[in-house]
């Protein structure tokens, strides 16, 4: 279950030639003493926090008031200048539909010769330099960032809006947005061994759960992010269930239907 929020303060003593980046409001590190320092960062809204040391080169942006940093342990050739631009453009397109970015800070930290990526509250790691995969990794900064979710329990709840929200830059193919199909139960139902869960999540809670969602949004267009947008303030800081979601789209009967077809939620958790 994604964890309760708690305005949190993060201290960390690292050697003094290495940079930290933590989520949250970064202040600036104190004065070496014997070769270290320490970095103290403060996040009024966390689920959890990251803390990366390493030896980097950053980059800082605004986005609307939001102030971020972007960095890259080791630096690949040639793509130093494209970080920040991408990280913005992923937030500016967020906001459209999701509503306004829920932090004042933002990281990005990049690792360009591992893959894939992880969320955390106002930051970002991302293995690779797949740009569709940091607009993923970003979006759980509203689910579950904001808006929590129990995700032993309905694992499609943020990963399918993080599926969902790859859609802002790049249009999904049309077999994906035709494929609703069952998304519901819980992780229990996954299999024993790790590699058949982790393939069982990504083929459920990613493909299956975005799919839905994408179709869902296909069938009633734009009105879908100002739903979108009123979920988050309605269950913002709280831990959203499947029936939240669909009191979201109660008036829109194309996308409740979607969602009833894909089971989640259950017959039962549909509004009245």
């Amino acid at each position: 279950m994604s964890s309760p929020v708690a305005d949190t303060t993060t201290s960390v003593d690292a050697p003094a030639d290495l940079t930290v980046l933590m989520a949250g409001d970064q202040a600036e590190p104190t004065r070496e003493r014997e070769g270290r320092r320490t970095w103290t960062s403060r996040e009024p809204v966390a689920r959890d926090v990251r803390v990366a040391v390493g030896a980097s080169t950053d980059a800082e942006s605004d986005v609307d008031g939001v102030r971020g940093t972007t960095a890259c342990w080791p630096v690949p050739a040639g793509t130093r200048r494209g970080w920040p631009r991408v990280t913005a453009a992923a937030i500016e397109a967020l906001t459209v539909r999701s509503g306004p970015f829920p932090r004042a800070t933002r990281t990005a930290l990049w690792l360009p010769h591992l893959d894939g990526g992880i969320e955390h509250p106002s930051s970002v790691l991302l293995a690779g330099a797949d740009e569709q995969a940091l607009v993923h990794e970003v979006a759980p900064v509203w689910f579950p960032g904001m808006v929590g979710d129990d995700q032993f329990r309905d694992p499609w709840l943020d990963e399918s809006s993080a599926g969902c929200a790859e859609s802002v830059t790049r249009s999904p193919p049309a077999a994906q947005v035709a494929r609703a199909r069952t998304v519901d139960g819980s992780m229990a139902g996954f299999p024993d061994d790790r590699a058949h869960v982790e393939t069982a999540h990504v083929e459920t809670a990613h493909g299956e759960g975005a799919a839905m969602l994408l179709t869902a949004r296909e069938r009633v267009g734009a009105a879908s992010d100002a739903v979108l947008r009123c979920h988050v303030d309605a269950a913002a800081r709280t831990i959203a269930s499947p029936a939240d979601v669909a009191a979201a789209p109660a008036d829109l009967p194309a996308a409740l239907a979607v969602l009833q077809a894909s089971g989640a939620p259950d017959a039962e958790e549909l509004p009245g």
